[in-house]
């Protein structure tokens, strides 16, 4: 877990306890429970995200189709291994960034031809699983630690009491302008400020891949419902990367996916000063134009009366 993501929210005013609340008055049990709503949020969100992939994890590639034509099947297995899933679900629950990418890696594999080798399209969808998971995972933390103390308010207004204050008008509308402004960097910052996509064909392409000793196959297959002595297509097939290989460029050249949570909430963060930056500009510019016309009318008042 990246247990500081949050911190990149909260560190516009210093850690402070509330008044009235000592160290002691935080029981184990609360503590407990605060870093077990992490892990859940994790699991939920990789189950929705599995839920929404479903038919795009079971379909097969392009690649997958042609290498099935070139041993003559006629289909390719599409059910996901259930202890596949198992290990997954442990993976998002308890462990770090990279063993849930092997999680993932595992079940994108599997769902396949049964080797542990995928090819670049797939490597893809391995990385956009893992985005996807902590983006949702982390927008419903923040949602939660929004209704817990909105950002507008210190932590000294905080109360001892249980009861969760009525919010005014103005803190929901505050509420909801902050989580747009979170929705759009979280959609952003991996894409277009870090140029995911690009650092993940430099990944395949920078690795040297043993299958197919790290070259392109080129073969002739026939067109599937030709009857025989049909014509036949030449296709390419590129050669598949392990996650061992993966890793070892992954490391060296996109190792922002080792702190995924640490780089979403830093975006956010980002965000949020230029957020704020703007607003103050905006008022200085109100200010200036009311002072402006304020003078201007003056002196037209003043020319007037000359």
């Amino acid at each position: 877990l990246d247990s500081t993501a949050l911190g990149y929210v909260r560190d516009i005013v210093p850690f402070e306890l509330p008044k009235g609340v000592e160290e002691g008055d935080v029981t184990e049990a609360d503590f407990q429970d605060s870093t077990n709503k992490k892990p859940r949020h994790n699991v939920m969100a990789l189950v929705d995200v599995l839920l929404k992939s479903w038919k795009e994890l079971t379909t097969p590639t392009n690649a997958d189709v042609d290498r099935a034509a070139v041993r003559r099947e006629e289909s390719l297995p599409k059910q996901l291994h259930v202890d596949k899933i198992n290990i997954l679900l442990r993976a998002y629950a308890s462990e770090n960034s990279e063993k849930r990418i092997k999680a993932l890696w595992d079940v994108v594999a599997t769902s396949k031809d049964g080797d542990d080798l995928l090819d670049e399209e797939e490597m893809h969808r391995v990385v956009q699983y893992f985005l996807k998971t902590w983006e949702e995972a982390l927008k419903t933390t923040c949602d939660q630690a929004l209704d817990a103390q909105p950002l507008d308010e210190t932590l000294e207004s905080t109360t001892t009491t249980s009861v969760v204050p009525q919010k005014t008008r103005r803190q929901v509308r505050h509420k909801k302008k902050t989580m747009r402004t979170l929705q759009r960097s979280f959609k952003t910052h991996f894409e277009e400020d870090l140029e995911c996509p690009h650092r993940l064909r430099c990944i395949y392409a920078w690795a040297y891949k043993e299958h197919q000793s790290n070259r392109v196959d080129s073969v002739l297959v026939e067109n599937q419902g030709q009857v025989i002595g049909g014509r036949q297509r030449h296709v390419e097939l590129p050669p598949k990367i392990s996650f061992a290989e993966f890793l070892d460029v992954q490391k060296d050249h996109f190792h922002h996916l080792d702190r995924a949570g640490q780089e979403f909430m830093t975006g956010f963060h980002e965000d949020l000063w230029i957020r704020q930056g703007v607003g103050r500009q905006n008022r200085e510019l109100r200010r200036d134009a009311a002072l402006f016309f304020l003078a201007v009318g003056m002196l037209d008042v003043v020319i007037l009366y000359l």
